[in-house]
This record gives C-alpha cells, sequence and structure tokens, in this order.
C-alpha cells in the first residue's frame, strides 16, 4: 500500500474507495483504501483523515511497488470528463480550469472587437490552494494595473448548502462583493452586465474572498471577482453548467472593451 498526503483543500469525505493515477516512472492505476461496512467498527459518520488512508495498486510487495514509484510522485483523480445533461456537464479540477476556459473565450471576443483604451493583462497563476503563491508573485512584478479582475469558482447550490452563501447553476457569474474588493470596479461590472443583458449574481463575502484577489488587493490594486458558480468543489466530480463560463467570459470582454479605466 501506498501512502499519500494531500495538496491544497481536498474534501477527504470523499476519498475511501475513489480511482487515482499514480505519476511514477508509469502512470499506475490505484484505488484509495476503504473497510466495508460489515467489518467497521468505527463511527461512521466520521471522516477518515488522509494519513489514515492508503492508495492500492495491486502491488505483492514492497519492492515491487519501489521499482515503479518513489517518494513525491504525483497522485490526480482518475475521473473523466462527462456530460450528465444538456450543457450541465461533470469532471475534476473545474476549479480552475473552468475560470481558463472562459478568460481564452473572452480573449477570443476581443479578437473582433473595436479597439479599446484598456490593455488587458493576463495571468494564469498556479498554486492557488497553497497559499495564491503565483498570484503573490505575480502582484510583485507587474506596475500600472488600474483593476485586477480575478476569475476563479464559487459555491452553487445542489441540496442543503446555505442559500445565502450559494449561487445557482446557469444563472451566470457570480461578482463579488467582499471589504477587501473595491466597490468602483465592482459596480462597473455590475452595470455592464446589466446594459449588456449578462446574467450575474451577487456574491457577499464579509472578509477576504480566499482567492487570487486578495493578494492583488494587499497590493493596492483595485480588484474585483468574477466567479463561475460550481457544485462538489474539491472533488472529482464537479459540475458546472456551460453556459456560466461563456457568460463569464462574455462580462470579461465586455469590461476591457467598454469599461472606463
Amino acid at each position: 500500500m501506498l501512502k499519500f498526503a494531500g495538496v491544497g483543500n481536498v474534501d477527504t469525505g470523499i476519498l475511501p474507495a475513489t480511482e487515482v493515477l499514480i505519476y511514477g516512472k508509469e502512470i499506475i492505476q490505484g484505488v484509495i483504501t476503504s473497510i466495508p461496512p460489515h467489518l467497521s467498527k468505527e463511527d461512521k459518520k466520521k471522516v477518515k483523515k488522509i494519513e489514515d488512508l492508503s492508495i492500492d495498486c495491486g502491488f505483492e510487495n514492497r519492492d515491487e511497488a519501489l521499482k515503479k514509484v518513489k517518494l513525491g510522485d504525483v497522485v490526480t483523480f482518475a475521473t473523466k470528463f462527462k456530460i450528465l445533461n444538456g450543457n450541465i456537464c461533470s469532471g475534476k479540477s473545474f476549479d480552475d480550469r473552468a475560470g481558463i476556459v472562459a478568460i481564452f473565450y473572452a480573449l477570443e471576443k476581443l479578437k473582433n472587437a473595436e479597439k479599446s483604451n484598456n490593455q488587458p493583462f493576463i495571468i494564469f497563476s498556479d498554486l492557488e490552494e497553497i497559499g495564491e503563491i503565483g498570484a503573490k508573485i505575480a502582484s510583485k512584478k507587474i506596475k500600472n494595473v488600474s483593476a485586477a479582475v480575478v476569475v476563479d469558482v464559487s459555491f452553487a447550490k445542489s441540496t442543503d448548502e446555505p442559500k445565502e452563501k450559494c449561487g445557482e447553476l446557469g444563472k451566470g457569474p457570480m461578482i463579488g462583493l467582499s471589504p477587501t474588493l473595491n466597490r468602483s470596479i465592482f459596480d462597473k461590472i455590475s452595470d455592464l452586465s446589466t446594459n449588456s443583458n449578462i446574467p450575474f449574481q451577487l456574491e457577499i463575502m464579509a472578509g477576504l474572498t480566499s482567492t487570487n484577489a486578495d493578494q492583488y488587493a494587499m497590493a493596492g490594486f483595485p480588484s474585483s471577482t468574477i466567479s463561475i458558480p460550481l457544485r462538489y468543489m474539491h472533488t472529482p466530480t464537479e459540475v458546472l453548467n456551460v453556459d456560466d463560463i461563456i457568460s463569464t467570459g462574455e462580462l470579461l470582454a465586455e469590461f476591457i472593451i467598454k469599461s472606463d479605466l
């Protein structure tokens, strides 16, 4: 059995019996261990910690395992992208591949748009889940920025989540309101959305946004967030509506073209 550690914020409750891929000397398939309910003596409501789980790759012994894997090899979920119904899709790492797709969609729209006084500067920053490190570095490197608009995902309601903390699939991007975000930029984005008939939702946050926008705000840039509603965040089966990605891209393009910064 292989022991493993989490990278970023992983929902440990869904890990037992999940299929994974280990990127060793070759790609190896594995299954995270679980105990059949018939044999379990533990409280079924108690979530196991990662350190109590292992990955079963079918190796017969330690020597066989060491021929194929080594300390530090990366493990990912083995989920495949799937369409559930219409534009509702499921897959892994939509947080934040969905944001990247929305930005590319916006850039495609800009190719055929009239010239704007605004010059976009695009950053795809990594390591957001372990301290927003990419954005922290970028915020110290870039200069003369009029506004920082961060694209991320946020919570979409499915069943029992508190309604006031969630958006809804298919009702457009969620525009952030927070003490750390710039109200003037928020007003520009929401007004553009209304005037362009692009659906949007409000996301009210009482403090930090827990996105890269916090780093840009702390660096002194007027910042805002535009988030794509997402169900089952940080699991191998995240769910979103493609229409929300398109609306996000359209809103980004409108902001770059029409906003007076």
